[in-house]
């Protein structure tokens, strides 16, 4: 398989090397998304002890913005209850 036309960068592969290039993918995508449930629900349980945004965020170690972001895309603020 080439992974690009550009004789620099060609390199064959072999079926093995790409399965396991895929698993390794499909790993760090599947830790990737424990990791934000589990930062979403720390957000949820400090949002439910009516911590303050800045002390949430340097809990989950995301900035404020970040913090509001999840907030918001996960219906976690009061009014989405």
């Amino acid at each position: 398989m080439r992974l690009n036309s550009n004789a620099k960068f060609i390199r064959e592969i072999s079926e093995e090397e790409e399965k396991e290039m895929i698993h390794n993918t499909e790993l760090k995508l599947s830790k990737q998304e424990g990791k934000e449930e589990k930062t979403i629900d720390v957000i949820k349980n400090l949002l439910s002890v009516n911590s303050p945004i800045e002390t949430i965020a340097i809990a989950v170690d995301l900035s404020i913005d970040e913090v509001k972001n999840i907030i918001k895309e996960n219906n976690l603020d009061k009014t989405g209850e």
